[in-house]
């Protein structure tokens, strides 16, 4: 009879420690997803923004993202003129923001790729600095807010930008 309750306890034990883990890898899920939104959101309020199609373009994958995606081939985009010549002269134009990218639900085994699927990515990576300082530091600031047990938080940062790069407005 004693031997039974020790293999009872045992037991009891070990469903302690699967609904601990399972708890665990709920919470980190729950935070990755939301680090994932924060940062998609950041970036896209820094981003430089003329006419909207790159603020509208960041995306957060799974797989690597492919920087291919045309201005001219998408709507509203392709027909906002670069500047306008009127009475007073040159203008900009009137920029439109439309999220083009879902953002899917991640799980912990899975790996994050955020970043812009437009074509003149390092272009327009180049003109936004608050952008550029916001890689540097203020991933690992908003990663740290959400995770606050450091010894949970293990991200890796890397910016990675396409090399060939062209402008649309030539």
């Amino acid at each position: 009879m004693a031997r039974k309750v020790r293999g009872t306890r045992a037991l009891a034990q070990e469903l302690t420690k699967r609904a601990l883990i399972a708890d665990l890898e709920e919470d980190i899920t729950i935070g990755l997803n939301l680090v994932v939104r924060k940062v998609i959101q950041s970036v896209e309020a820094k981003s430089a923004v003329w006419t909207g199609f790159y603020k509208s373009s960041w995306r957060a994958s799974p797989n690597l993202i492919v920087h291919d995606d045309d201005i001219w081939a998408y709507n509203p985009w392709s027909a906002i003129k670069a500047t306008t010549l009127t009475s007073k002269g040159w203008t900009r134009p009137v920029p439109k923001y439309l999220r083009r990218h879902e953002i899917p639900h991640f799980s912990i085994d899975q790996t994050v790729y955020i970043a812009n699927t437009v074509d003149y990515t390092e272009t327009a990576f180049s003109k936004s600095p608050e952008l550029i300082n916001y890689g540097v530091s203020g991933i690992r600031k908003d990663i740290d807010s959400i995770f606050t047990d450091r010894s949970i938080a293990k991200f890796k940062v890397r910016a990675n930008v396409p090399r060939k790069s062209r402008n649309p407005y030539r």
